[in-house]
């Protein structure tokens, strides 16, 4: 057979949503670009390959070429469904000559092509999905530090307030302050606890909650995320919410 009569003019797509979308191109002009940036399904020979998961062939242009930049000269098109695990995830256009015949090893060659792009795609998105995974098991082991680190503060500030709390009278007006600042280690306390269980360092403990004071617990933290130019509005039920 002889070699196919290929332009050096093409393009791969994408799918993204429900279209497909211009990652890489060779001859096309920026008009072009723009105009093949997004192909809803169906639309042009690219659009329709997607539409069916099959390859659409064109020895000219005809009424299916609805994409038609300005100086736009004949030619033909082989454009091929790029799929991955039988999902179509892109499309490749490579533009023939004009009258250049379809021819079944042609398109037999040209969809193992599609299959080693396909590859290489499925490749490089297990890549960002381990880099993920390290990225989480890197941020649970961080989370974890802080957590055994703040839990050793906490434990000796509770024991020094035990300690004072024990040599003060009741009626000192210290006590007060020592309840405080009790009261404040405990809520540090939950937090790494909070922590530990975000990095799996401990198991769930399962108990009965109201809701309404965990929001409300929650709002002071959750306003300084927000920032001074979110105004957080905590509206509670009127009865508990028990879960």
């Amino acid at each position: 057979n002889s070699p196919i009569s290929i332009q050096k003019k093409g393009a791969i797509f994408l799918k993204e949503g429900n279209d497909l979308v211009l990652k890489s191109s060779i001859g096309f002009g920026d008009e072009q670009k723009l105009l093949c940036g997004t192909i809803p399904p169906g639309r042009c020979l690219c659009g329709a390959a997607l539409e069916s998961g099959k390859t659409v062939y064109s020895g000219a242009v005809d009424d299916r070429h609805h994409i038609r930049p300005a100086g736009m000269p004949p030619h033909g098109h082989y454009c091929l469904p790029i799929r991955s695990g039988g999902t179509v995830i892109g499309a490749i256009t490579l533009y023939l000559d004009p009258g250049h015949l379809r021819d079944q090893d042609e398109e037999a060659f040209l969809a193992s092509v599609c299959a080693i792009i396909a590859r290489i795609i499925e490749g490089k998105q297990l890549e960002r999905s381990l880099f993920q995974m390290h990225k989480m098991d890197a941020l649970n082991r961080f989370a974890a530090g802080i957590a055994h680190d703040f839990n050793n503060i906490l434990s000796a500030i509770s024991g020094y307030c035990s300690v004072a709390a024990r040599q003060l009278p009741p009626e000192n007006p210290c006590c007060s302050d020592l309840g405080d600042i009790t009261a404040a280690v405990e809520k540090g306390t939950a937090l790494t606890r909070q922590l530990k269980l975000f990095s799996r360092q401990s198991a769930e403990a399962m108990e009965t909650a109201d809701l309404n004071p965990l929001l409300k617990a929650s709002c002071g933290t959750l306003s300084r995320l927000l920032g001074p130019q979110i105004a957080l509005v905590f509206a509670p039920a009127e009865s508990p919410l028990p879960v």
